[in-house]
């Protein structure tokens, strides 16, 4: 949490550290190609700079962070000539996303964003919209004065978060559209046509989604597909065809035909607009127990990338976010390690499943949750600025190993110790 008391003491922190593993990673990589350089200076730099900030000194502050910059450049100066640029490649890479995930955060802090001033919206809809995430994606509209379109699972979950919208905003103006989103297109974009057809939607939020894995269907308050039975493991193999097709359907390719939709409209109305999407970090690695969902996260933040220089001149903007994990029930009932790690949210608790044993990592990870409505005003606040935004110290600090590790070898990596885990242990003995 030091991320959100201090910034600052957080940045030097980390890139401290991380200057500390890269450091002993190039030593050791100059040691390969016949480097006599001596030990790395910087872990004495990380002990006199934690012990500054776990004692507050901020008087000598600076002092520390001067001493830092020495050591550091005279770390650098050691290091064989064939390793400084691998060193200052990794460097840079580190530092410069985490100086953009901290130039995104005090725009967010400091600047947020009126969508309906911005855009000069008048309706916005919004997939998955019964609760989590999408609803406080629509409460935040209509607190805007921005009349909303639910688009949900037909039950009484959106029944209820419907009623409660119209008694709390009775100036804002709600429709609700129950659908299927995990069946082909010609089940829901009819309904979907039909309630907006005499409207304008300038803003679209595609936050529908589901996960199948363990021992049973992680189904989501704001599922858009209806999940009847639990599968048999969290392995591709023993789950369904169609509760694969299912999640595919509703976390990925309901996004084209609902995006293509809007989009068509807004840009022959010659209109602004804004089209979000919520991915997750687990997009960003291989994550076996749950092929589908990571598969179609990956897919999501491409679709939502490359779509955006398209439109961005036409006045159309994209934000594509990758959350961290959110305050919600679903602690109480974990299943597995990658449930939590990347990215599920408050929208993703489940509301039939099949009880396994909850886990020591969820805990551990459960004080950087925060609250759906953190998420609604990351992508409020970053339309028209930012494309991709990662939210939460879960999300970031993946991001910074993905950065560390090259995809292919990270992919060999997983591919020969998954099998270690006790969670593939645990679930190759429920299907033996």
């Amino acid at each position: 949490m030091d991320f959100v008391k201090s910034p600052l003491n957080w940045l030097t922190s980390t890139v401290v550290s991380a200057t500390d593993v890269m450091h002993n990673a190039a030593l050791y990589a100059a040691e390969c190609v016949g480097s006599e350089s001596s030990k790395s200076v910087t872990p004495a730099v990380n002990s006199v700079i934690f012990d500054s900030i776990g004692h507050k000194n901020t008087s000598s502050f600076l002092d520390m962070v001067r001493f830092g910059c020495h050591n550091f450049v005279s770390s650098v100066f050691r290091l064989h000539w064939a390793a400084v640029p691998f060193f200052w490649v990794g460097f840079a890479s580190v530092v410069g996303y985490i100086g953009t995930i901290l130039f995104q955060n005090l725009v967010l802090d400091l600047f947020p964003v009126n969508l309906k001033k911005k855009y000069g919206a008048d309706w916005a809809l919004v997939t998955g919209a019964s609760s989590g995430i999408g609803k406080a994606i629509a409460q935040k509209l209509a607190g805007q004065d921005i009349s909303v379109v639910l688009v949900a699972l037909d039950d009484n979950i959106l029944q209820h978060t419907f009623d409660e919208l119209k008694k709390t905003y009775p100036s804002v103006e709600f429709r609700k559209v129950g659908v299927n989103l995990g069946k082909s297109e010609e089940y829901y974009m009819p309904q979907i046509k039909k309630a907006t057809k005499d409207i304008m939607v300038s803003l679209v939020f595609n936050n529908a989604g589901f996960i199948t894995t363990g021992n049973f269907p992680f189904q989501l308050f704001n599922v858009c597909c209806d999940v009847t039975s639990c599968a048999l493991s969290g392995f591709f193999n023993k789950t369904s065809i169609e509760r694969s097709m299912s999640n595919f359907h509703c976390n990925a390719t309901c996004i084209v035909p609902i995006t293509h939709h809007f989009l068509t409209r807004i840009l022959s109305n010659s209109r602004k607009g804004l089209i979000a999407f919520t991915s997750s970090s687990a997009g960003f690695v291989p994550t076996p127990l749950s092929v589908i969902y990571p598969s179609t996260k990956s897919f999501i933040t491409l679709f939502a990338t490359s779509l955006a220089p398209e439109v961005k001149s036409q006045g159309v903007d994209i934000v594509v976010v990758h959350p961290s994990p959110m305050m919600t029930n679903f602690f109480h009932n974990s299943g597995t390690y990658l449930r939590y790690l990347f990215g599920l949210r408050q929208d993703e608790s489940p509301a039939e499943m099949c009880t396994v044993g909850g886990m020591q990592t969820l805990e551990a990870f459960k004080r950087f949750a925060v609250s759906p409505s953190v998420i609604a005003d990351v992508v409020f606040n970053s339309a028209g600025r930012f494309v991709v935004r990662d939210q939460g110290l879960v999300t970031i600090l993946l991001r910074i190993v993905t950065k560390a590790f090259d995809f292919n070898l990270f992919t060999e990596l997983v591919c020969r110790t998954a099998h270690t885990t006790g969670d593939f242990k645990q679930f190759m003995e429920r299907t033996t």
